[in-house]
C-alpha cells in the first residue's frame, strides 16, 4: 500500500502544473548571451564578457550573503541588500560598460528583474551594492 501512495504522489508532482522560472542568475546569462548574439561577439570576447558578468554578480551577492571570497574584497558587505537586486545590477553594469550600443535590451532586462523584487530598502541597498 505504501509504495502505491508512493507512486500516486509521485505522480502527482511530477504532472503538477507549476510554472518553471530561471533564477536572477540564470536570467542574466541568457541576456549577456542575447546582448552578445545581437552585436556577433564570439570566441575570446564572448567568454570573456561572460566571465565579468557572473564575477561582478558572484561578488555582489557574496557582499549580501559573505559565503566565499569575493574577487575584489573592498567591496563593503551589506547583509541587509537584497542579492537578487545586487546581481542584477551588477550585471547591468558590466553590460553597459561593455555593449552601450544595446541600452535598450538591457534597460529591458533590468526593468523586468526588479518587477520581481519588492521595492524597498534592501532593494535600494541591493542595487547601490550592485553597481559598485
Amino acid at each position: 500500500m505504501n509504495v502505491l501512495k508512493a507512486a500516486i504522489v509521485g505522480l502527482a508532482l511530477i504532472s503538477a502544473n507549476t510554472p518553471i522560472r530561471a533564477d536572477v542568475i540564470g536570467d542574466w546569462n541568457n541576456t549577456a548571451m542575447d546582448v552578445m548574439k545581437a552585436v556577433n561577439v564570439a570566441g575570446n570576447p564572448w567568454t570573456r564578457s561572460l566571465a565579468l558578468v557572473n564575477v561582478s554578480m558572484s561578488d555582489a551577492v557574496n557582499s549580501v550573503q559573505n559565503r566565499y571570497s569575493r574577487y575584489i574584497p573592498e567591496l563593503p558587505a551589506n547583509p541587509n541588500a537584497s542579492a537578487e537586486a545586487a546581481a542584477a545590477a551588477a550585471a547591468r553594469e558590466i553590460l553597459m560598460r561593455q555593449y552601450p550600443g544595446q541600452k535598450e535590451r538591457i534597460e529591458a532586462a533590468y526593468a523586468e528583474a526588479l518587477k520581481s523584487i519588492p521595492d524597498n530598502p534592501a532593494r535600494a541597498a541591493g542595487i547601490d551594492l550592485g553597481q559598485k
